[in-house]
């Protein structure tokens, strides 16, 4: 998902697990700005490409991380 600067960014989340509940760390690697939901929206103020990354945390420990990068254009 591409957009403008301050708009908001929505990120979907397809991670699953048979038994108990993930967690979920995001970072979005803009001024540090992190999340633990499950699907975030997040506004970046400066045009970019940036590297969205979240790992999915299962109740034993076990984790795995997928990123992807998500450019923001300059508002007209």
């Amino acid at each position: 998902q591409n957009v403008c600067d301050g708009q908001q960014a929505t990120f979907t989340n397809a991670s699953s697990i048979s038994t108990g509940n993930l967690t979920y760390n995001w970072v979005f690697n803009d001024a540090g700005a992190t999340s633990t939901l499950i699907n975030p929206q997040r506004a970046f103020t400066t045009q970019g490409i940036y590297v969205v990354s979240v790992t999915a945390i299962s109740p034993l420990g076990c984790t795995h991380t997928v990123a992807k990068p998500i450019q923001i254009f300059a508002n007209p």
